[in-house]
């Protein structure tokens, strides 16, 4: 998260239950992103960073795309970045 002139840092981080899914939302009142960071920010070795491999949200895409997860990213540039992870629940067996 870059800082913001004139603006403190802040994060929330959230957490709910749905019947199917732990929700939890990671906010930054940062920059925000511009919509072709948002297109490509789950795409391998994409980065904005100068350092990095840009590897880490694509791994965490995919994981949970694997157990029936998901993880999207509501931003516009100049406002706050929210991301929003869908981890699915197990049933219990015989269920």
């Amino acid at each position: 998260m870059e800082a913001v002139k004139d603006r403190q840092k802040k994060i929330r981080i959230s957490v709910m239950l749905t019947e199917n899914f732990a929700v939890v939302e990671v906010e930054d009142n940062g920059k925000g992103m511009k919509a072709e960071e948002k297109e490509r920010i789950f795409n391998p070795f994409y980065t904005t960073k100068s350092t990095g491999t840009g590897l880490g949200l694509y791994l965490v895409y995919q994981q949970l795309e694997e157990v029936g997860g998901s993880i999207q990213v509501y931003s516009e540039e100049g406002q706050e970045t929210l991301f929003r992870v869908m981890l699915p629940l197990k049933k219990s067996l015989g269920e």
